[in-house]
């Protein structure tokens, strides 16, 4: 989320509620936000003790949160729409689904164009559109990018692979090395993780 927006929606919330304890105009302890990841949580102190009172949530601090969340989804829906528009300018739309919700814009590659099956060895191909996708995201590389693995339902036992849980952190280990290693994404803001046949995309 742009931190300069979300500012602007804190001041607005000061202004239009004023009931902060003791008089404060600021987040905590009169904090203005900052960037990063701290902003979401310490927003989220801000409102619950906004307007609060004995009996719970004020119909005010409902508003706040529902014209939040309308913020968010404002930011991730002009990310989205740009991705969209780059990917399809690269002709690779139709190997990347994208999918856009409150806190976060998500792009699926299927799986059968990165992996053989029960593999976690990058298809040459596949190399390829990950580094299209990679020059798209690298206008977003401030922001934390997470690499999700994943697997089908069929149980696997391998000699390299005990389970489908570390089949899908290999993918997503193998994803994370090619954009360390071929792109200009800053390995800093990478994640990686396995999610095994728990969260099926299919």
């Amino acid at each position: 989320i742009d931190a300069e927006k979300f500012q602007e929606i804190a001041q607005s919330m000061a202004q239009s509620f004023s009931i902060l304890n003791g008089g404060q105009t600021g987040i905590g302890q009169g904090v203005l936000i900052a960037s990063g990841a701290s902003q979401l949580t310490q927003l989220s102190e801000y409102y619950t003790e906004l307007g609060k009172n004995e009996d719970g949530e004020s119909d005010s601090v409902t508003y706040a949160k529902l014209e939040l969340e309308k913020e968010q989804l404002k930011e991730s829906t002009k990310m989205s729409e740009n991705i969209e528009r780059e990917l399809e300018n690269k002709g690779i739309s139709s190997s990347v689904e994208v999918q856009t919700t409150t806190h976060y814009v998500q792009l699926t590659l299927k799986g059968s164009l990165l992996f053989d099956s029960a593999k976690a060895d990058l298809k040459p191909e596949a190399k390829e559109l990950l580094k299209q996708v990679a020059e798209v995201l690298a206008d977003y590389s401030d922001n934390t990018i997470q690499i999700l693995g994943h697997t089908d339902n069929v149980p696997i036992h391998s000699a390299r692979f005990a389970d489908n849980e570390e089949l899908s952190s290999a993918r997503a280990l193998s994803v994370f090395y090619y954009l360390v290693d071929n792109t200009s994404l800053n390995p800093a803001n990478l994640r990686h993780a396995g999610m095994g046949d728990r969260t099926p995309v299919a």
